[in-house]
């Protein structure tokens, strides 16, 4: 089994190159929506959140509310940092397993684990290449506040809180640069995988 770390800034388009690369018969796991389903039906992961963020974060049927936590923690650093060192550990866990049980059926025993703190959470060591999405900054604004309905400000603070594509360009193998249209994206993202498949 070979993981390729994929990331990039929200809004980069890391979902859309998440999905191209699963059509070239890559398993690819979503980071975001492993975290998501934790958060429905985790009880260990539910437990430290309430127990360090209280039950203001529980909805009124006793679940986390994404939206009442996401509110905490994007206004304080430090709360966003316990979070991530709260929830990188039940994520990674889940991502590892899923990993071993892809990597048979997948083209060239590659998994993708597209992650959007890839770095801040320490799962690039795991990583056998890393793979960077760039988008030109007020695009990603632009996707961002269409995606998740947020004031074009709002969208501005949540970006500033992420690495920057600078780091990124220094840190990852590739770099799929998701600046023109969705073909070019499928181009760019078909020519770094089948780089990456040549290598193994």
């Amino acid at each position: 089994m070979k993981l390729i770390g994929l990331c990039g800034r929200s809004g980069s388009g890391k979902s859309e190159c998440g999905r191209m690369i699963a059509s070239m018969g890559i398993a690819v796991i979503d980071c975001d929506a492993v975290y998501h389903e934790l958060l429905e039906s985790s009880e260990p992961l539910k437990q430290e959140l309430t127990g360090f963020f209280g039950s203001e974060i529980l909805d009124h049927e006793g679940s986390i509310d994404r939206k009442a936590l996401g509110r905490i923690v994007f206004a304080d650093d430090t709360l966003l940092m316990k979070l991530n060192q709260i929830t990188h550990k039940h994520i990674l866990q889940t991502v590892l397993r899923r990993a071993e049980a892809a990597a048979p059926k997948s083209r060239g025993g590659l998994v993708v684990v597209q992650a959007p703190l890839l770095f801040e959470s320490g799962f690039d060591k795991q990583c056998y290449k890393i793979v960077g999405v760039i988008a030109p900054d007020e695009q990603s604004v632009e996707r961002l506040c269409k995606r998740d309905n947020l004031a074009k400000e709002q969208a501005a603070i949540r970006l500033s809180k992420q690495l920057d594509n600078e780091y990124l360009k220094a840190r990852c193998d590739y770099i799929i640069y998701n600046n023109s249209d969705l073909a070019a994206l499928r181009a760019n993202t078909e020519r770094v995988f089948e780089n990456i498949l040549k290598g193994c």
